[in-house]
């Protein structure tokens, strides 16, 4: 689909572990290479705002939702929480806003709240209906769902192995013995990702061909 023409600000409802943090990092790239100069917010948790903070990544900000406020967490909805974090999203006057979260029953209902312009993400049949929408399939790889939503704002994928930059304090608290640090002198960790062949039927033609082109350049 086509970009969003005078995006200036972009939200990412992201709010779930590091692994599905690192596992958007492809898509968010691909964002960030689409539209170079807009503002890109990382909607989630307060752990994401202390891991990115003075990390190189493609997130400009930070915004930490209550744990809550949305609905999926264990405890279950706090109304008051999200009405709050509604009024505070309304403020942000979002161009587009993009659910990544998951399957929507929570997140779409909260995204289709914030008063973005266009908004798109994954969905389940009983999920609130987003603009721009993708099924949600529940084993597909999450990497390749996360490429296909940006895409429906006009992202193409740039590339498709998640790349994390590592801090001092990173390696401060790896474990001694830890083999995924020993040795390397990068300042990057290079998650690779699965063989474009073993993907979904869902993944569109289009999109799988980038992949497979964008796996071979990599290798």
């Amino acid at each position: 689909m086509d970009r969003v023409p005078g995006a200036h600000r972009i939200g990412v409802l992201k709010a779930n572990a590091l692994g599905d943090f690192v596992m958007t990092l492809p898509a968010l790239d691909a964002l960030r290479a689409a539209y170079p100069a807009t503002r890109i917010t990382l909607i989630g948790r307060d752990w994401h705002e202390q891991f990115l903070r003075r990390r190189d990544s493609p997130i400009d900000d930070v915004y930490a939702m209550p744990h809550g406020a949305m609905g999926d967490e264990a405890g279950g909805l706090v109304p008051e929480l999200q009405t709050r974090v509604v009024i505070d999203l309304r403020e942000a006057r979002f161009d587009v806003a993009l659910q990544l979260h998951g399957g929507g029953r929570n997140s779409n209902r909260l995204l289709t709240q914030i008063g973005a312009r266009v908004t798109a993400g994954a969905r389940t049949p009983d999920a609130p209906r987003l603009d721009r929408n993708i099924h949600y399939e529940t084993f597909q790889s999450d990497l390749i769902r996360c490429l296909e939503i940006v895409a429906l704002v006009g992202a193409s994928a740039v590339t498709v192995d998640p790349r994390l930059a590592v801090m001092e304090s990173d390696l401060a608290h790896r474990a001694p013995s830890s083999p995924t640090m020993r040795g390397r002198s990068s300042s990057f960790i290079r998650a690779r990702a699965t063989r474009a062949d073993a993907g979904p039927p869902s993944v569109s033609r289009r999109l799988l061909t980038s992949w497979q082109q964008l796996a071979g350049e990599s290798s």
